[in-house]
Order: structure tokens, then sequence, then C-alpha cells
């Protein structure tokens, strides 16, 4: 009954009516895609197989474990040369600065694939810089953040609040063109949502 009522409204009779109404008529004949040869369903099937093959193959090398362990680690920098270190990017950054604005806008993207690359230690000293850790809920939870500037000075804001009813508000508020409104939110957010 729905169906005729669609096909009425769509102005479509149904198939082989002998006493079609004035104004319906009947549905485009559908066409006929060609179906695909054996061949063509056989290289389809084959490359399949291959493909299958060399994922198992690749995963089986992956999880063989290695003949001899690489360590990979790094001794921890110490105060000193976090300290150092950080004087150091400071340094490299203002130097980069002074050249690229120097270039004309053109060579700029070039010149800067060529700037120096940061030691170890720099990168550590970045990622130390900004690090926090504090617990919140009476110790029974445990918060870690870091910032590492893409610009100078940051422009993103953390905020945190213990709400009443034993829950925590954590919010990061990115200052795309500028600190004002991160600020403003990292500061009036928490205790609006808390009276909320």
């Amino acid at each position: 009954m729905a169906s005729e009522a669609i096909r009425q409204r769509r102005n479509f009779a149904t198939p082989a009516s002998e006493g079609q109404q004035p104004g319906q008529t009947e549905p485009p004949p559908q066409q006929q895609q060609p179906k695909a040869s054996g061949t063509k369903r056989s290289l389809t099937i084959a490359i399949g197989g291959v493909l299958t093959l060399l994922g198992v193959a690749a995963y089986t090398f992956m999880r063989q474990p290695s003949a001899t362990p690489v360590d990979v680690s790094v001794p921890e920098p110490t105060a000193t040369q976090l300290s150092t270190a950080l004087a150091s990017v400071a340094t490299k950054r203002d130097e980069a600065k002074k050249k690229l604005e120097a270039l004309p806008r053109t060579e700029r993207k070039q010149a800067a694939k060529q700037l120096s690359v940061l030691t170890d230690v720099e990168v550590t000293a970045l990622l130390r810089a900004n690090e926090r850790s504090w617990e919140a809920l009476d110790g029974f939870l445990h918060v870690h953040s870091n910032q590492v500037a893409s610009n100078d000075p940051i422009e993103d804001y953390l905020a945190s609040r213990e709400l009443a009813g034993g829950r925590l508000m954590v919010g990061v508020f990115d200052g795309h063109a500028g600190y004002q409104c991160a600020e403003q939110l990292s500061q009036r957010m928490g205790p609006m949502v808390d009276a909320a």
C-alpha cells in the first residue's frame, strides 16, 4: 500500500498494469551492466591473494625478535645541561629569525630547510621546560601536562579546577590569533561551570 503511494507520487505506474491512468508513465527500463569477464575477475582474485601473502610475510618478519637488541636510551641530562640547552635554543631561534626575515618571502621556505637541527639535549630541554604534574581529587587522580611553544610567548593556556561533587574540569585553550581570549577563558570558565 505504501509502495503504491510512493510510486504514484513519483509518477510511476506499477509494472504491467493494463488500466493505467493518464499522467502515469512506465519506469525507465533498467540498463544492463556488462558482466566482468572471467579473466578480469581471476586477475583481481590473484592480485588480492598476492597482496594478502605479502602482508602475512611482512607481519611474520616484523614479529621475529631482532638478533641483537639495540639500546636507544639517552642518558638523562643534568639541570645545568638543560638550562644551557634552553639558552642555546633561544640563541638559535633568534639567529634563524634574523636570517629568515632578511630574505625575500619566496626564498624563506627553502632557507628554513637549511637551518641547524637541535641536539638531543636541546630537544629534551624544550620538552621539559613547561611540564607540570599535580594530584587532583584528593590524590585519586594524577594529572600531567606539557606545553611546547610554537611561538614566543606561548598563546595557549591550560586550566584545571576541582568542581563540587568530586568532579574535575581540565581545559586547554588555544590562542590562535592572540592570547587574550584563551587567557580569559582559562581564568573564568572553571568558576562559571562550578557555579552552574
